[in-house]
């Protein structure tokens, strides 16, 4: 089992100040490695007490530079609020940084104060990340990015530094609803549950989400295999870091005194990188 913490840096009724929640919570991530932890996540949020994380690679970095082998988990990076291109760029760096540790969630967003603060309209939600997501994760595959959408138009800009693996098989996304779910499946990532139904109707859902992303993975393992077998210049999909289909039945958990997250399924790996931080 894959056991990861999750900090959230709330502070209800803003009972201390911001920075000492900060700190508090800081400190606590920093343990997460030395006490055995497989992996450290956060969680985007803006405007209220509920969780002060605006920008979830930002606290990644971070702990990519306190830590040697743990995990990076975004959970998540809310993407109608983006530019998709930003966020490709960020991801890509942030992975070569720590050495290909990143663990990347992604998701729509629900809280309508969060919307009217980007001024983005909530119905578009959904269209909007399934265009960001789909423009960066071809992206990430590719080391370059393009697309001609609805709301994502992106004239074609290499990534650099270019991505050093693909993302396919460590990218997760929030699913609340079977229709978010469905879309998930359909890109072929896996899903974070977050634990606010009955279990029964958690194993009904995911059930038919695995069943859509058998069908989507099969076919676009077959389409690659034909690529491949008609071009021997096509740029190559590089190792996944997470080994594992991610309809399988074993799951990760990421803890947290407030809230907890399970992703289906990726398996431990430890990787390495030589920078510190202090814990002082």
């Amino acid at each position: 089992m894959h056991v990861g913490l999750s900090v959230i840096f709330q502070n209800p009724g803003r009972q201390r100040p911001d920075h000492e929640v900060y700190a508090a919570d800081l400190r606590l991530a920093r343990q997460a490695e030395p006490l055995g932890f497989d992996s450290i996540w956060s969680v985007e949020h803006h405007f209220t007490d509920y969780t002060m994380c605006p920008d979830v690679m930002q606290f990644l970095t971070y702990m990519a530079g306190c830590t040697e082998r743990i995990q990076l988990g975004s959970m998540v990076c809310v993407l109608p609020w983006h530019d998709p291109l930003r966020v490709a760029e960020q991801i890509a760096m942030l992975d070569v940084m720590s050495g290909g540790r990143v663990v990347l969630g992604i998701g729509r967003g629900t809280g309508r104060v969060e919307f009217d603060g980007f001024r983005v309209e909530m119905p578009e939600a959904r269209a909007r990340f399934a265009e960001a997501a789909d423009m960066i994760l071809n992206g990430l595959d590719r080391g370059f990015v393009e697309y001609d959408g609805q709301y994502v138009r992106q004239p074609r800009v290499d990534l650099r530094p270019a991505p050093p693996s693909s993302f396919r098989g460590r990218t997760y996304a929030a699913a609340i609803s079977p229709e978010s779910a469905e879309i998930m499946a359909k890109m072929g990532v896996g899903i974070l549950i977050v634990p606010q139904k009955p279990w029964k109707t958690v194993r009904t859902e995911l059930a038919a989400y695995r069943s859509t992303f058998l069908a989507a993975t099969s076919g676009r393992r077959r389409r690659r295999t034909a690529r491949a077998g008609r071009s021997s210049t096509s740029r190559p999909i590089g190792p996944r870091r997470w080994h594992g289909s991610t309809s399988a039945g074993t799951g990760t958990r990421s803890s947290s005194t407030t809230s907890s997250t399970r992703t289906i399924s990726p398996r431990r790996r430890a990787t390495s990188s030589t920078a510190r931080c202090t814990t002082a």
